[in-house]
């Protein structure tokens, strides 16, 4: 499992849910899929839909059929935890990493354990979400994503963010700015828990786009 900030970003787990998440038909839509991971969520796209600079990981990885994307704050993303000290000083700013996971199935197949949330998307939507995540990594002078390290398994790797770490930008706060430029209505103050992000991605009230593409997506 990953090595994230365990302690002060741990989501309410096992808590009565007033809703499903949504689960739409991937075939000839566009998707984005959200991971909870306990405390933490992964964005989770098709590698097809992985577009403009983000389209390099299709190269990276020509396997793949699912890219997952997680920020976080770099020495906890790419060192494990020794001691209390580290967990004392994990909520501290510092520079952010982004993840990136290769797996050759969906994100449910993936985690079948793990809670899945799989929402619409517009054309133009998995275009500005593939933007925004090209623009949170960080790129050396050829252009290319900067890697600092490999991660915990094939198909892993971590790169340089351009965005830092803290308690107001955490790992759940960028899944969800990540949704919003995709076009998912998404409220992004005071997210510190995986489960403050999860509980937006339940069914939505009648009469909001994402109930409007849900719907649609059902009836075809």
């Amino acid at each position: 499992m990953r090595l994230w900030l365990p302690l002060l970003l741990l989501g309410p787990i096992g808590c009565a849910r007033p809703a499903p998440l949504i689960s739409v038909p991937t075939d000839h839509m566009k998707t984005v899929s959200v991971i909870d991971h306990g405390w933490h969520t992964d964005v989770a796209l098709p590698a097809d839909e992985a577009v403009g600079g983000l389209a390099v990981f299709r190269t990276m990885f020509p396997n793949a059929k699912t890219l997952m994307f997680g920020f976080g704050k770099r020495t906890f993303m790419i060192a494990p935890v020794h001691s209390v000290a580290d967990l004392v000083i994990g909520p501290f700013p510092g520079d952010a990493a982004v993840q990136v996971d290769a797996v050759s199935v969906t994100a449910a197949q993936a985690f079948p354990d793990l809670q899945v949330a799989t929402l619409p998307l517009s054309s133009g939507g998995a275009t500005a979400l593939s933007d925004f995540i090209w623009r949170t990594i960080a790129h050396d002078a050829a252009g290319q994503p900067l890697l600092i390290a490999k991660g915990p398994w094939p198909g892993s790797l971590f790169f340089a963010s351009t965005h830092r770490y803290n308690l107001l930008y955490t790992c759940n706060s960028w899944t969800a700015s990540a949704l919003r430029h995709g076009g998912i209505p998404m409220h992004l103050s005071g997210l510190f828990f995986a489960s403050q992000v999860m509980n937006q991605l339940r069914r939505p009230p009648v009469g909001s786009d994402i109930a409007s593409a849900y719907a649609a997506s059902r009836s075809n």
